[in-house]
């Protein structure tokens, strides 16, 4: 009986581990993310590709509970997405806050690529809901192996790269 009780507990942790996943989400013309949550719902993305030949992301601004936060272009150089169709959102405001708040995670995918979906490599920007403040940027890259994809937390000193 003592075994059954403990296996019962562990697949219920199991479960409730694997339950939290990031939800996709989409970007209006106008910068709201419709799949948020009431109590987001003045949450906003504001980005600016340049018109010249390069096309290279010029502005990126995440606005959420009456707050906002401009990445600097320091940041926004290493940015390799060259359009909004390289672009793509997910998040999470579902899950205990204890470690992490409710956020949206803006991931620019590398030149080449289709979308930024989240199996690929490129860049992903992590904010806060609640804050609107910028928790972390992470390089995405290919591993060493076929299919495998390396994850290197990029260290910000005054808000550029150190």
């Amino acid at each position: 009986m003592k075994r059954i009780a403990i296996f019962l507990v562990l697949q219920l942790l199991a479960s409730a581990a694997g339950a939290h996943r990031d939800r996709l989400l989409s970007l209006s013309p106008t910068g709201s993310i419709p799949e948020l949550p009431p109590k987001y719902v003045a949450t906003r993305v504001q980005m600016t590709f340049s018109e010249d030949g390069q096309k290279k992301l010029t502005r990126l601004v995440f606005s959420s509970a009456k707050r906002r936060t401009s990445i600097p272009a320091c940041l926004l150089e290493l940015v390799r997405s060259r359009k909004s169709n390289q672009v793509s959102l997910s998040g999470s405001w579902y899950h205990n806050e204890t470690n992490l708040p409710h956020y949206v995670s803006i991931k620019f995918a590398e030149p080449g690529q289709k979308s930024a979906q989240p199996q690929l490599s490129g860049l992903d920007f992590l904010f806060s809901l609640r804050d609107a403040r910028l928790i972390e940027v992470m390089q995405i890259q290919e591993g060493p192996q076929e299919g495998a994809l390396q994850y290197q937390k990029i260290q910000l000193t005054n808000g550029c790269p150190s």
